[in-house]
C-alpha cells in the first residue's frame, strides 16, 4: 500500500467503499467491483461517489459506537499504513466515523475488542481466525441490541470469505445476514450480493447448486419485489432456465422481451438458444417451420435483401436455421446450403469459431447433396492439413451419411475429427471416436486401451474397442478383438441380439485370423444352441459366413 493511500488496490471495491451519503456509509457496501477514489487523495469525495453507478446501501441503523466503526474501517486495510501519512489517515477514519448518527444503544466494549483481533488476523492473513473473531462480536452486538452493528460485521465476514475465494460460504453468509434482518434497508442489496456471487459458481456445478440459486431467486422476489436490484433478479431466473436448457420455458420468457427493455439483445440471443435447443429434441417440419417464422426475421431486417453486414446474432441464427433445414427434405438442404454460403462469404469476416462450426455443417451438406468437390473446397477452408487426411474425413463422413443420413450428427462428427486432428482430443469415447474417422488408428487403439480399462461396464467402449483392434493388421491385435468380443459375448444376455453381434464378429475374426476348423466349431454350437440364430436378418449373416467356410474348403 502506497503511504497516504486509504484503500490498498486489491482491496477496493470491497464491501464499505461504496459511498452512503454524507461520506458516512463508505464503511457499508456490500457489493465488490466498483472501484473508487481514495478519501485521502479524492480532491472532491462527493462528485466521486456519486459516480459509482450502483444503488448505495442504505446507512446503518442507530446504536453502534464511533470507535468500534473506526476499527471495521481499518479491517479494509491488509497492512496498516506505515509512513507519515498516518496522521492524515487517523483524521479521516474520525471523519468519516463522526458521521454516523451518535449511538442510542451503544455496542459494548467487547465488540471493539474483537474487531481489532479480527483486523489483526486478516493482516496475518488468517481468514478463518478472522472471520470467527467477527462471527463473535456479531453475536455480542445482536445480544445488546446492535442489530445494525450485527450485520455489518456479519457482512465484512462474507467479505472477507468472498476475497478469499471461498464463493459458496460466502453467499451462504451473505444470504443469512440479509435474513437475519429483513427490514434493515441494506438487507435486500446483502441479499442480492448472495446471488450474485453464488451465480458466479454456476459453471459446471451440479444441479443441488442450480437449485440453490433458484430458490434465492425466487426468495428475493418474494421478500423484497421492488428491490433495486428486483429486475435484475428476473432477468436471472430467465438466465438460469436458459442453464437449466428448459427450452420451451426460455422460449415463453423471451417471447414477452420488448425492443425497450434493457434485455431485450440479450433476449434475441436466448431466442436463437432455445431453437437450437428445441430443433435437436424435435426435428418435426412443424417445429422448424416455428423455427423459420421467429429467427428468419432476425436475419433479414430487410425482408428483400440479403444483410449487407452480418452480425454475430443474425450468423447464430443462420447457421440454426441450416442445421434444422438440412435434415427436412431436399428442398430444406438447399435452403440451408444457401443460408451459410451467405452467412460465411458475406462481410464481414465471421469470427474462427463460428466459421468452423458453419463450414463443417456445409461440409457434410454438400456431401449429402453429392458435391464431392464443393465439400472438399469448404473442408480445405477450415482445415489446412494433408490432403489425405482431408479425403479419409470425406470417406469417413459420407460412409456414415449412408447409415445415418442426419447431417446435423454427421457435422458433429466432422467436428470432433478435425479437433482430434489439431491435438484438442479429450478423454472420451468421442474424441477416441474422432480419431478413427480422421485415420489416426494407433491413436486411437491408445485411448480405446485407457477406456475400456477404466470402464469395463460401458458396452459401447467395450464395442468399439473390439471392432477397432479386429480392424488392425496386426496379428495380436486380432487376438486381442477375440478376446474382446468372448468377453462381450460372456456379459450378454443368451439369444439377445447383443449375444449374437458378438458371436458373429467372432466367427468372422476366427476366418480371417485363418482358424477355419475354430470357426466351423463355434458356427456348428451356435446352431446347436440357437437353431433361429436370431431372426431373419441375423440368419443372413451366419448363411453367409457358413458358405465362406464351405468355399474355403473346397
Amino acid at each position: 500500500m502506497r503511504c497516504g493511500q486509504l484503500f490498498p488496490s486489491h482491496v477496493r471495491g470491497g464491501p464499505f467503499s461504496q459511498g452512503m451519503g454524507g461520506g458516512a456509509r463508505t464503511l457499508n457496501k456490500v457489493r465488490t467491483g466498483y472501484r473508487t477514489k481514495s478519501l485521502v487523495h479524492s480532491p472532491n469525495r462527493a462528485t466521486s461517489l456519486r459516480s459509482i453507478k450502483t444503488p448505495p446501501l442504505a446507512p446503518p441503523l442507530k446504536g453502534e459506537g464511533n470507535y468500534a466503526l473506526r476499527l471495521l474501517l481499518l479491517v479494509t486495510l491488509f497492512v496498516a499504513s506505515p509512513c507519515n501519512a498516518q496522521l492524515s489517515l487517523d483524521a479521516e477514519l474520525d471523519r468519516a466515523a463522526a458521521r454516523y448518527a451518535p449511538a442510542a444503544t451503544p455496542a459494548p466494549e467487547k465488540v471493539d475488542a474483537l474487531v481489532a483481533e479480527a483486523a489483526e488476523h486478516y493482516r496475518a492473513k488468517r481468514i478463518d481466525d478472522a472471520v470467527a473473531a467477527l462471527d463473535r462480536a456479531a453475536g455480542v452486538a445482536f445480544a445488546a441490541e446492535a442489530t445494525g452493528k450485527a450485520f455489518e460485521l456479519s457482512l465484512t465476514a462474507a467479505e472477507m470469505l468472498r476475497k478469499a475465494g471461498s464463493a459458496a460460504e460466502a453467499a451462504e453468509r451473505f444470504h443469512q445476514a440479509a435474513l437475519s434482518n429483513t427490514r434493515d434497508p441494506r438487507a435486500a442489496q446483502a441479499h442480492a450480493t448472495a446471488i450474485e456471487v453464488l451465480g458466479a459458481t454456476l459453471d459446471g456445478a451440479p444441479a443441488e447448486r442450480l437449485d440453490q440459486y433458484a430458490k434465492l431467486l425466487d426468495q428475493h422476489l418474494s421478500i423484497w419485489p421492488e428491490s433495486a436490484a428486483a429486475n435484475t433478479v428476473r432477468w436471472r431466473r430467465v438466465e438460469l432456465v436458459a442453464r437449466r436448457g428448459q427450452w420451451d420455458a426460455l422460449l415463453a420468457a423471451v417471447r414477452s422481451v420488448g425492443p425497450d427493455d434493457p434485455h431485450f439483445d440479450r433476449s434475441r440471443e436466448l431466442l436463437v438458444s432455445a431453437y437450437a435447443g428445441l430443433l435437436v429434441e424435435d426435428r418435426s417440419p412443424k417445429r422448424f417451420d416455428a423455427a423459420r417464422d421467429e429467427l428468419q426475421p432476425l436475419i433479414f431486417v430487410d425482408p428483400r435483401a440479403w444483410p449487407a453486414e452480418w452480425s454475430p446474432l443474425q450468423r447464430e441464427a443462420a447457421l440454426v436455421l441450416a442445421r434444422a433445414a438440412v435434415d427436412q427434405h431436399a428442398e430444406g438442404l438447399e435452403y440451408g446450403k444457401r443460408l451459410l454460403v451467405h452467412a460465411l462469404d458475406d462481410p464481414p469476416p465471421p469470427e474462427p469459431a463460428w466459421r468452423r462450426r458453419a463450414a463443417t455443417l456445409l461440409v457434410v451438406a454438400m456431401l449429402a447433396g453429392g458435391e464431392m468437390t464443393e465439400a472438399d473446397d469448404w473442408l480445405r477452408s477450415v482445415y489446412k492439413g494433408k490432403s489425405a487426411e482431408r479425403e479419409q474425413l470425406l470417406i469417413t463422413t459420407l460412409n456414415h451419411l449412408r447409415t445415418d443420413p442426419g447431417v446435423g450428427a454427421g457435422a458433429d462428427r466432422l467436428l470432433r475429427s478435425l479437433g482430434a486432428l489439431e491435438g484438442e482430443v479429450r478423454q472420451d469415447a468421442q474424441s477416441a471416436a474422432a480419431l478413427v474417422a480422421a485415420g489416426r488408428d494407433n491413436e486411437a487403439l491408445q485411448l480405446y486401451k485407457q477406456l475400456a480399462a477404466e470402464r469395463p461396464d460401458d458396452r459401447g467402449v467395450q464395442i468399439e474397442y473390439a471392432k477397432l483392434l479386429g480392424s488392425s493388421t496386426d496379428a495380436k491385435d486380432r487376438e486381442a478383438s477375440l478376446g474382446r468380443w468372448r468377453l462381450i459375448e460372456s456379459r450378454s444376455e443368451a439369444g439377445s441380439d447383443g449375444w449374437f453381434e458378438a458371436r458373429l464378429q467372432r466367427l468372422r475374426l476366427l476366418i480371417a485370423t485363418g482358424k477355419r476348423n475354430d470357426a466351423k466349431k463355434l458356427l456348428a454350437l451356435t446352431r446347436l444352441l440357437a437353431p433361429t440364430l436370431g431372426g431373419d436378418e441375423r440368419r443372413a449373416e451366419f448363411e453367409q459366413i457358413a458358405q465362406q467356410l464351405e468355399q474355403a474348403s473346397q
